[in-house]
């Protein structure tokens, strides 16, 4: 069974799912490539709701062998996700979300990390097309997401426009009061896939709380200037990374948007689509 994708590797699960943690890690999107590696963890049940896990592939001194479900897949969670991003190398790296609205790829981009993901679930329930989330790796040939599902507090649901019929989402618990859900980027009926190449458009997501929804055209210099701001990488841009963000900038066109409520926003984006692309 897979288990989860990264954009070089597919993990795995040998052994029966367990009930706890491990469905909010499932996830199997159409990727631009085949995976070049394929790693297996290996599940076994101990009964008390613990389980044994093996998984070669990571080596750390700290890597547990036997806990419960939950917090074993919480493990593998941060794990995986520190693989998928050494595994990109230098890629300069952005917080955000890729979806497809009618075709066109579009990239948000926001300081704070449940902005984008608010809006991306709102703008799959109007139909967008969802890539990934999170971490976007801007490579000066493309830009690829890291395939997961958008994930939401408990708390954040209906701000994101999910009924009550939709609160039986894979949980993983944060603490004793707050959980994070993992929702289906195929909820809405659109198949789940993930591209890699150039973006059309780039929204930069900006708080507004309380207040009306608002999309406003910027200029190159200032979209690349917010593009730089939300950079997240460990290494200093090299030359040709550095021209690969401004190629970005170049062939999009670019807008702020003023945010509101997450569902709000998402309909503002879908009634002026035509002109985010004119």
């Amino acid at each position: 069974m897979i288990l989860a994708r990264t954009l070089r590797r597919t993990f795995l699960l040998r052994g029966p799912l367990p009930d706890d943690g491990f469905p909010f890690l499932q996830a199997d999107p159409h990727l631009p490539a085949p995976a070049e590696r394929t790693e297996v963890v290996d599940i076994e049940p101990r009964g008390d709701g613990l389980v044994a896990m093996t998984c070669s592939w990571y080596r750390h001194r700290d890597r547990p062998s036997i806990g419960s479900a939950r917090a074993l897949a919480r493990f593998l969670d941060e794990a995986i996700f520190r693989l998928a991003v050494s595994d990109e190398g230098a890629a300069p790296t952005v917080n955000g979300s890729v979806l497809r609205i009618d075709g066109i790829r579009c990239l948000l981009v926001s300081e704070f990390e449940d902005d984008p993901c608010d809006l991306a679930v709102a703008l799959i329930l109007h139909g967008a097309a969802f890539e990934g989330i999170y971490r976007i790796f801007l490579h000066p040939d493309g830009v690829v997401a890291h395939p997961v599902k958008p994930r939401l507090k408990h708390n954040r649901l209906i701000a994101a426009g999910l009924s009550p019929s939709h609160l039986e989402w894979p949980t993983l618990p944060l603490n004793r009061d707050t959980a994070l859900c993992a929702i289906d980027p195929r909820m809405a009926g659109v198949d789940w896939s993930v591209e890699e190449g150039p973006i059309e458009i780039v929204l930069f997501v900006e708080r507004n709380e309380g207040g009306r929804p608002a999309i406003t055209r910027i200029g190159g210099e200032t979209a690349f200037a917010r593009l730089l701001r939300n950079i997240r990488s460990t290494q200093r841009l090299d030359l040709r990374a550095f021209i690969g963000l401004r190629t970005i900038i170049h062939n999009a066109q670019p807008f702020r948007v003023s945010m509101g409520d997450a569902v709000s926003a998402a309909a503002l984006i879908m009634e002026q689509r035509t002109y985010l692309h004119r």
